[in-house]
């Protein structure tokens, strides 16, 4: 199931990135081409990755971040086209800005004239409030244009580098988790393998290590029966005799402790009689 989903996040992740890799080496290579160059070097990407080693990995890098270089320029050309018209756009503007501040310059001047002529003779009254009302719409539309450039020129800078930054932090995301998903599949393959190989051959220090296993176990066994058949007799001869522990103890020249532990022995980790002890009661019958 872990690889069935890598294998689906990898052809997700595969689809997105050639959709712009394909266009990026199209316009820049051949379009006839173009989509061999792309797929090419995604191919390479996956093969290197899926290998195991540092120099494969080394490679793989490489070619993860020349298969990136292609879509991040294509995505980022659009938006910083976009912000070159609007600086286009603003210079417009500024210059549209200049020539209202030299009229207001210019009619500021006449207004000046006209209040000086009025003094001397009459009739200036008439342009000297058209020149106030120009005046006033430039001034009203110079304002507004200075307004606009502000918010264009904050909008504009803030959306391209939000756009580019957003889609290059996908991009990166989409092709690490291709990177770890055609790693993480290697990896199972590598252990479907070796396990494999193990079933069909198994190695000669395991054959050796369950020798060496099986000769504990043979030696335990003939202890287990040596002290089973010790214990059978004593017990034979305590009953024929109609003796204590402590008395059959001291006929069979052994410490009566020993002769306790021989009799309620019953399987590894239970106490025992010492060696010495057990070939002095072999010996006795």
């Amino acid at each position: 199931m872990s690889a069935l989903v890598s294998a689906i996040l990898i052809a997700g992740g595969v689809g997105l990135i050639q959709y712009h890799s394909i266009a990026f080496w199209s316009d820049h290579v051949s379009r006839e081409i173009g989509w061999a160059w792309s797929l090419s070097i995604e191919a390479a990407g996956l093969w290197l990755w899926y290998r195991p080693g540092l120099p494969s990995r080394m490679l793989g890098l490489v070619a993860s971040v020349l298969l990136l270089a292609g879509p991040l320029y294509q995505i980022a050309t659009p938006a910083l086209a976009s912000r070159a018209q609007a600086e286009a756009t603003s210079q417009v503007s500024a210059q549209a800005a200049r020539r209202l501040r030299n009229e207001l310059s210019q009619d500021a001047q006449l207004v000046r004239t006209y209040a000086h002529n009025s003094q001397s003779r009459k009739g200036w009254l008439q342009p000297i409030q058209k020149l106030q009302e120009r005046m006033d719409v430039a001034r009203s539309k110079l304002n507004a244009l200075g307004s606009t450039q502000a918010k264009s020129r904050v909008n504009t800078t803030i959306g391209v580098y939000a756009l580019v930054l957003l889609q290059a932090l996908g991009l990166i995301l989409i092709q690490t988790t291709n990177v770890l998903a055609i790693t993480h599949i290697s990896g199972l393959r590598r252990e479907c393998t070796t396990a494999a190989q193990r079933v069909r051959n198994p190695r000669p220090e395991s054959i050796e290590e369950a020798e060496a296993d099986a000769a504990p176990r043979g030696v335990a066994q003939d202890e287990y029966g040596r002290l089973r058949s010790l214990a059978d007799q004593v017990r034979g001869f305590i009953e024929e005799g109609g003796l204590s522990i402590a008395k059959a103890a001291e006929r069979l020249g052994v410490d009566r402790r020993d002769l306790s532990y021989l009799l309620n022995w019953s399987g590894p980790g239970d106490r025992k009689p010492a060696a010495a002890v057990l070939r002095k009661l072999e010996a006795v019958k």
